[in-house]
């Protein structure tokens, strides 16, 4: 999906009354699926590191989370997975991927069926419709609400 069409499916996906996740949201399926791509990471890069998800997460648009072996004594970019719409994004604050490493990245969430969001577009400021102090996009899918 081209940017454009990104930020359309943001907007789509947004619901004033679900601030967590959407209705009928399939917690434990969703948890298995992140168990897969996390495993497909692993057979990608070898090692993972931090791995978030289940009771771990709580009160949050999202469920789960993976550092990847990026880091090297700065903070490891995080592989974070939404739920809403399939949603998946890496936060990479110390800039350490390559653009190798992330087309990567982005090629196992495309191949377990996730929706890549690209940081930039996720720092973008909030132009949706919930209530209650969401400043960004990413706050809005990827963080405790």
């Amino acid at each position: 999906m081209n940017d454009g069409e990104l930020l359309t499916l943001l907007k789509e996906l947004d619901d004033p009354a679900h601030a967590e996740a959407p209705p009928g949201f399939d917690r434990a399926s969703a948890e298995r699926r992140f168990a897969a791509l996390v495993g497909e990471i692993l057979l990608r890069f070898g090692t993972v590191g931090r791995c978030e998800t289940g009771i771990y997460i709580q009160d949050a648009s999202f469920h789960g989370n993976v550092s990847l072996p990026f880091g090297e004594g700065r903070p490891s970019p995080e592989l974070m997975v939404s739920n809403f719409g399939d949603l998946a994004t890496v936060f990479d604050p110390a800039g350490i991927l390559t653009r190798q490493s992330l087309a990567q990245v982005v090629a196992a969430l495309e191949d377990s069926g996730y929706a890549y969001v690209p940081e930039r577009l996720l720092r973008l400021p909030y132009t949706g419709t919930s209530p209650g102090g969401i400043e960004t996009w990413a706050h809005r899918y990827f963080d405790w609400v």
